[in-house]
């Protein structure tokens, strides 16, 4: 990135998300703007202008011993702080309409039945993002994910529209993820609404095995898990949710039911 960025801009987010390694090499590229390649033995050069963008407290950062002192000083010439989404408030009617459409651009082809928001529910929604409740915590990508929830649960259900019922659970899905979640964090962790219930598991695991891939990943872990608990093996529980005789369900990504996986791991 240094050498691609000579006589430009380089912008890096999230820079305290680099050891301290990384903010050395950095920290010679800004001021004597030579570095070394990883793997490299010949000195590069590269002068460059750069904005770096950081959701945490750097001088926090910096008296626990995770952030170089003399880099933050160097870095900090301009600083700009950036109002997040509980105080732009105006933008988040905008932003639902564009999300939305965002959703339907991306979903499969072999799906692409438009989802829109009842009146009802959108005024019910965007009421509650006004209100002081909203924390937005993870700013914009809480709002993205919030209308990715809804638009597929409305989608998987066979419908057109997203309606009052799933704003509500999707209001309390994010309550109850901000309730848990730290300041650090950039994003409350996705969870399925509390009456997800057999009947709807069935269902996805239908759409799942016919191939339509425009499930988002929380609904993959929601399954994996419904399924190892119904099933006493990994391979049963692979047959059935990928249609395939002798397939194994592979390992979830995350830590979601991570207690039946190591349950059914000798199975």
């Amino acid at each position: 990135m240094l050498k691609v960025s000579e006589h430009g801009t380089l912008f890096l987010d999230e820079i305290s998300e680099l050891d301290l390694r990384t903010q050395a090499i950095l920290l010679k590229a800004l001021e004597e703007k030579k570095f070394f390649k990883v793997g490299g033995v010949e000195e590069e050069t590269s002068d460059f202008r750069l904005i770096c963008a950081s959701n945490k407290n750097l001088e926090m950062l910096v008296s626990k011993g995770k952030f170089r002192e003399d880099l933050l000083t160097r870095i900090r010439k301009w600083t700009y702080r950036m109002p997040g989404l509980k105080e732009r408030k105006e933008d988040i009617d905008d932003n639902v309409k564009y999300e939305l459409e965002e959703w339907f651009k991306n979903k499969d082809k072999e799906s692409r039945s438009r989802v829109d928001f009842h009146p009802d529910a959108l005024k019910h929604y965007l009421e509650f993002s006004f209100s002081p409740q909203a924390e937005w915590k993870g700013n914009f990508r809480d709002l993205n994910q919030s209308i990715t929830r809804m638009a597929t649960l409305a989608s998987i259900q066979g419908k057109h529209y997203i309606n009052e019922q799933l704003v509500r659970q999707e209001i309390q899905n994010l309550k109850e993820c901000w309730k848990n979640q730290s300041f650090s964090e950039p994003s409350c962790k996705p969870k399925m609404p509390e009456t997800t219930d057999e009947s709807l598991a069935e269902s996805l695991i239908q759409r799942f095995s016919q191939g339509t891939r425009c499930l988002v990943d929380e609904i993959e872990k929601f399954l994996q898990g419904y399924i190892l608990q119904k099933y006493a093996t990994k391979k049963k529980a692979g047959e059935i949710l990928y249609q395939i005789p002798g397939k194994k369900l592979s390992n979830p990504s995350s830590k979601f039911s991570q207690k039946q996986w190591e349950e059914n791991e000798t199975k």
